[in-house]
């Protein structure tokens, strides 16, 4: 499925210095194919239509299911997909000391770093 292709060229002190300005991740869910159109993990949208559960028998597929096969690269069941639904809105608040966190960082932070911040204090 993976050829082997040069994507990029870059020194030792580059790495060492902390990989500054260079790609350092490929994280690949998805395919855009010419001909079939785009792929999450291997599957087509009709394939993802058949195989992700949905809300009701027929009826449009579980956005959280789509996230489980990105995330985990499996189909998962309705009850699994209901679990991880009812896990996700647990965690839906935000602890106060985040947002005070984000705040006590300067007025011209990077909203980058910002995010980074408010995840990092999680």
């Amino acid at each position: 499925m993976f050829a082997l292709y040069v994507l990029f060229l870059n020194s030792n002190l580059e790495v060492l210095g902390g990989i500054r300005g260079m790609t350092g991740l490929l994280w690949e869910t998805s395919l855009l194919d010419p001909d079939e159109g785009i792929c999450f993990r291997g599957l087509s949208i009709p394939e993802c239509q058949k195989l992700l559960p949905a809300a009701k028998p027929y009826g449009k597929h579980l956005l959280k299911g789509l996230l489980w096969l990105l995330l985990a690269g499996k189909v998962q069941s309705k009850a699994q997909v209901d679990t991880l639904s009812q896990e996700l809105c647990g965690r839906v608040v935000v602890p106060d000391y985040v947002f005070k966190a984000i705040d006590a960082l300067p007025v011209l932070a990077h909203p980058m770093t910002q995010f980074a911040i408010g995840v990092m204090a999680l």
